[in-house]
């Protein structure tokens, strides 16, 4: 299970949501900076070259001695320097002492949330309070758990896909499964090299995962452009719907087996409000065309995709960082169990 770090000498007034493909930094009044979680390394010097933005504005275009790094991978800390210098990057001009909320890696355990912690205290954060993103999604569905007596919240991230049902704060049972946007996109990409002999970039790819939908018999046409495998051109080409949207099955599916899993193992009580209130559904991925129908008819209970569901979470810190009240009942009830230090 999550953990808490939380040092009683100050409540926290920034809060951090470090995903594996973008990092944000709030306040109480909102989003203040986000930048992509990305570093270019300098391996020959062992320092870093560019961060956040501007690292993944040169990915692909840097010389053989930089590295390109994502320091987040799969709900974990993939590399300790590189998250320390995009963070530092990201709480650049603040000043004095900092108490931080940060989002917890959702599949972190105790040694990984130690080193997490010991990431953000070298990066100049002061007192730190940790949280499960789950949590925080709740949050911004304004369903705080300590006030409910049932709450199911699907977050469908980068990399990872976790649905939680919450019981008056505590996590009474979670999923985690590795996929999401990332996993999707790879697919396409994949595709479009086996069948066509086209080799796409970053930038189109995102056009793609845009376009694409999990609504059945489309006629929509998308051009894509990109490099011919065969030639080493560059070719344009246009694609249709219907052969792009049956990738997305296969994500539908992986998401359809985790929720109904969730609810088979919920508790009776607890199950009847799930149907009855829905479940909360934010992250990256939940803005996928036409998921929420899809969902609702799979699953026949309310299905609700956040207002700009990617920034979910950082609203949910947001919430938080002017509540209080809700934060310390969500320590109280034990949201995480144990305490680091």
């Amino acid at each position: 299970m999550f953990n808490w770090l939380r040092r009683e000498d100050s409540n926290p007034t920034v809060g951090l949501d470090l995903g594996s493909w973008r990092s944000r930094r709030l306040s109480a009044q909102g989003l203040e900076a986000s930048q992509s979680s990305a570093v270019l390394w300098d391996l020959s010097s062992n320092t870093p070259v560019e961060l956040g933005d501007r690292a993944q504005a040169l990915q692909g275009r840097h010389p053989s001695h930089w590295t390109f790094l994502r320091p987040f991978r799969h709900g974990l800390l993939a590399d300790f320097d590189a998250a320390e210098e995009l963070v530092r990057h990201l709480l650049e001009g603040q000043r004095g002492k900092l108490s931080v909320l940060a989002s917890a890696p959702a599949m972190a355990g105790e040694i990984e949330l130690q080193v997490f912690a010991e990431m953000l205290r070298e990066a100049g954060c002061s007192s730190l309070c940790l949280l499960p993103s789950a949590a925080c999604l709740a949050v911004a569905a304004a369903h705080p758990p300590p006030q409910y007596p049932a709450v199911a919240v699907l977050e469908l991230g980068h990399q990872l896909m976790q649905a939680t049902v919450f019981s008056r704060g505590t996590a009474v049972h979670q999923l985690q499964q590795r996929g999401g946007a990332e996993e999707l996109t790879q697919r396409l990409q994949e595709h479009l090299l086996r069948r066509h002999w086209l080799a796409v970039g970053h930038t189109e790819l995102e056009k793609l995962l845009g376009f694409i939908s999990a609504r059945s018999g489309r006629e929509d046409w998308l051009e894509v452009r990109g490099k011919d495998l065969q030639s080493g051109l560059p070719r344009r080409l246009t694609v249709a719907a219907w052969e792009l949207d049956r990738w997305v099955e296969l994500s539908l599916q992986s998401i359809l087996r985790m929720i109904s899993q969730l609810l088979e193992e919920t508790p009776p009580e607890l199950l009847q409000v799930i149907l009855n209130q829905g479940i909360f559904v934010g992250g990256g991925l939940s803005a996928l065309q036409g998921l929420q129908e899809a969902l609702s008819a799979q699953l026949s209970l309310p299905v609700h995709i956040l207002p700009e569901p990617d920034l979910a979470v950082a609203r949910g810190l947001a919430t938080l960082l002017k509540d209080e009240e809700t934060l310390d009942a969500l320590i109280q009830s034990q949201v995480l169990a144990g305490r680091l230090g």
